[in-house]
């Protein structure tokens, strides 16, 4: 038999739905719902000409689809996603078994389902598992006013002339209570995750298999106290982004969003983060800045306000990277004042 199904988004309650492909006997129809990112078979509690009455609710779903070869979708064969559909002569048609490890999850939570397994679905779970993401916040724990991406208020603060003699780098901490305050989402649709916690997209766009990028309370002394001697200087701060979910192989790139006042013309701003890599159990292993292209402020400039995002980019060559904390920072050959706002982790695969 042919395939065929009618799709309806959208769905409520338990039907009946009309359906439009043919059939011989009832047994043949297979009704399907879209959680949103799988597809999992549904009961149907009865079956009346063309229109098909099911066992449960169909509210939290985003569609169903009524096909006429149930034997087709049960094994898996079938393409309904993409168009990229298998002859019906082709002995891979019939050919093809892959087992699931759950073909009544609705939930989303098994990631290989009945309509999952096909041709587009394999290349859409391959794509889902490579595919990488990005999150964003303004819970700089210098930032005491604004909403992130919203707008770009804040306070400044002051890297002084005793820092910029030193070489020392000024840097921008996290707190969980100017992330509560400050990722505020400014949007109604689509409906927003919560923020709380993990950023102002509350997560609906970071990569497969990673739930935090910004570890707001971490507060460890050999990575969050001063260093005030030596070639490396830094501030006291607290917070890290959070790369301990990702894999080597990745691309980090950390946009650092500021504003800076020059006090003195002829400053040169150097931008990086203080990055520390680490062993499994948290031993650091090397600590270094990992800086951008210099921002230089020629004549005209003092008292001024101009916003700066940079871009920093790390790659994660071993599992040290994937473990390393690390922080947003600046330094001057002048006295500067800086107001932090917001910072954007992508990561790409």
């Amino acid at each position: 038999m042919s395939f065929s199904y009618t799709q309806i988004d959208n769905p409520t309650g338990t039907g009946p739905f009309t359906f439009k492909p043919p059939y011989s006997e009832a047994s043949e129809l297979v009704v399907m719902g879209y959680t949103g990112k799988h597809w999992s078979p549904l009961s149907v509690a009865s079956v009346d000409a063309q229109t098909v009455t099911l066992s449960e609710a169909t509210d939290n779903l985003r569609a169903i689809r009524i096909s006429n070869n149930a034997s087709k979708v049960n094994a898996a064969i079938t393409n309904g996603s993409d168009g990229n559909m298998l002859d019906e002569n082709s002995h891979l048609h019939d050919a093809l078994q892959i087992h699931v490890e759950d073909p009544t999850d609705r939930t989303g939570n098994s990631p290989m389902t009945p309509e999952g397994i096909t041709i587009g679905g394999l290349k859409n779970h391959i794509g889902r598992e490579a595919k990488g993401g990005y999150e964003f916040t303004g819970g700089f724990a210098d930032r005491l006013s604004g909403q992130s991406g919203a707008n770009d208020l804040g306070e400044y603060v002051q890297y002084t002339q005793a820092m910029s003699d030193a070489g020392q780098w000024m840097r921008f901490g996290f707190s969980s209570a100017a992330q509560s305050a400050n990722d505020s989402p400014y949007w109604t649709d689509p409906t927003p995750s919560s923020a709380s916690g993990v950023g102002l997209f509350g997560g609906s766009y970071m990569p497969a298999g990673v739930s935090s990028m910004f570890d707001f309370s971490f507060d460890v002394a050999s990575y969050s106290n001063a260093v005030n001697s030596g070639n490396l200087q830094y501030t006291a701060a607290t917070g890290s982004y959070d790369f301990s979910e990702c894999k080597a192989g990745d691309l980090a790139l950390v946009r650092f969003d500021f504003n800076v006042i020059p006090q003195f013309a002829n400053t040169t701003l150097e931008v990086a983060l203080i990055w520390q890599t680490r062993a499994t159990d948290g031993t650091p292993t090397y600590t270094f800045p990992l800086t951008t292209q210099p921002i230089f402020f020629g004549e005209g400039t003092v008292g001024g306000t101009y916003l700066n995002r940079p871009i920093i980019s790390a790659y994660f060559a071993s599992n040290e990277d994937v473990n390393a904390v690390a922080l947003p920072a600046i330094r001057a050959n002048n006295q500067i004042q800086v107001s932090p706002l917001t910072t954007l982790v992508t990561i790409q695969r």
